[in-house]
């Protein structure tokens, strides 16, 4: 009698382990959005529905170059930290 209810507690651990794994992969798979068009699944790192990074190419073992992507009102943009291009001021030269 002993041994059937060994048994049986093995049986429901082993069944809710696996169903708790399994929900836990699906659950994940739905929090991360795909990336945007035109991106390859292995390039994006998802931050957020609504944002995300891009990888670009590896520079080192722990360093990368890419650039951030964020959704606006269904449409996603790339978020560019170059400063805008503008011509210098100059001072005194009367122009």
């Amino acid at each position: 009698m002993r041994s059937k209810t060994g048994l049986w507690i093995a049986g429901c651990l082993v069944v809710f382990v696996a169903a708790a794994s399994a929900w836990n992969t699906l659950s994940a798979q739905a929090l991360q959005p795909a990336p945007p068009p035109g991106i390859a699944a292995g390039s994006w790192i998802s931050i957020s529905g609504s944002s995300g990074f891009v990888i670009q190419r590896q520079l080192g073992p722990r360093d990368v170059a890419g650039y951030f992507m964020v959704r606006h009102l269904g449409t996603w943009w790339r978020v560019s930290s170059a400063p805008p291009r503008t011509r210098p001021l100059t001072l005194g030269d009367g122009a």
